[in-house]
């Protein structure tokens, strides 16, 4: 079929009078960073992006290596090479940190207490259970800058070994989204919930009240 000839006109104009580099660095800048959070949450997904641009040309190198937003998801299925020069170049931003099919050992709790005051996203899905004498520890000194928050444990676990993270308000003043599946005991403190505004439990063990 014979192209639609105001369709052809208004791609030629489009093209001759808004060429790609004439776009503001901003705008870019708020796209690849819309789309590190969406990958950053999706459980198949790669920040490869942030690879793929720096081989286009000069331009994109030198406009990716200048924007430490882009910078600040780290997801554990890169090396640690890799994490080193995120953490490098996101500078002083807030990091989201995402450990997918990872053990929680002494590696990954040496990283979140090292990089608490930092840390505003935190991912976690494994199956193992030995993360369990690890991940108290570092849950109990809290994370004051976390506002997203996603453990997905283990559940095959027998009830009596299920803990606690003791997640407070004046721990997690700024904890905005809650997601825990596996044995983790649900949070006591109300004042956790007041300032939620996505909380998801599941298989987690309610107190009773004492």
């Amino acid at each position: 079929a014979p192209w639609d000839p105001d369709l052809v006109r208004l791609k030629r104009r489009w093209n001759a009078s808004l060429p790609i580099n004439y776009l503001p660095n901003e705008l870019f800048l708020a796209i690849f960073t819309a789309y590190d959070a969406d990958v950053f949450y999706d459980p198949h997904g790669s920040l490869e992006l942030r690879e793929t641009l720096p081989r286009i040309c000069r331009y994109w190198y030198d406009f990716v290596r200048s924007c430490p937003e882009i910078w600040r998801f780290i997801d554990f299925k890169l090396s640690e090479k890799y994490r080193k020069h995120c953490l490098s170049i996101s500078s002083t931003f807030p990091i989201r940190v995402k450990f997918s099919r990872y053990t929680f050992r002494e590696t990954v709790s040496t990283f979140i207490s090292s990089y608490s005051h930092r840390l505003e996203g935190l991912i976690c899905s494994t199956g193992d259970t030995t993360w369990k004498p690890d991940i108290v520890p570092v849950f109990a000194r809290g994370m004051p800058f976390l506002k997203i928050l996603e453990l997905r444990l283990a559940s095959f676990m027998p009830q009596d070994d299920y803990i606690e993270l003791d997640l407070t308000a004046k721990r997690y003043p700024l904890l905005r989204s809650l997601y825990l599946g596996g044995p983790i005991r649900t949070p006591r403190d109300v004042g956790i919930y007041e300032n939620l505004r996505f909380l998801r439990l599941e298989l987690s063990n309610i107190f009773d009240a004492e």
